[in-house]
């Protein structure tokens, strides 16, 4: 018969090292259910909506050419639209 060695059975540690602390805690801020005296309608002053300004938002002809996207040459779109290289 054939000898078997058998290895030492090491303790399993884990690969990922997660930050201290106890997030237990917030769940049951979360979880408690909401008062009874709240009201269900609608509220009666109408919720606001930021509304971004033109000048806040760039545009793609906005952008500086550094981040512009490179024009596509014909081989590059007529190797895209055959859908890679040639099979022989």
């Amino acid at each position: 018969m054939a000898a078997r060695t058998f290895q030492a059975v090491r303790p399993h540690v884990p690969l990922i090292k997660f930050r201290g602390g106890n997030f237990t805690k917030d769940i049951p801020a979360v979880m408690t259910p909401a008062t009874k005296g709240k009201s269900e309608t609608a509220p009666s002053t109408p919720q606001t909506t930021k509304i971004a300004t033109p000048g806040s938002i760039l545009e793609h002809h906005q952008l500086p050419k550094k981040y512009a996207r490179t024009p596509l040459s014909i081989e590059e779109m007529e190797y895209i639209q055959r859908g890679g290289p040639d099979v022989l």
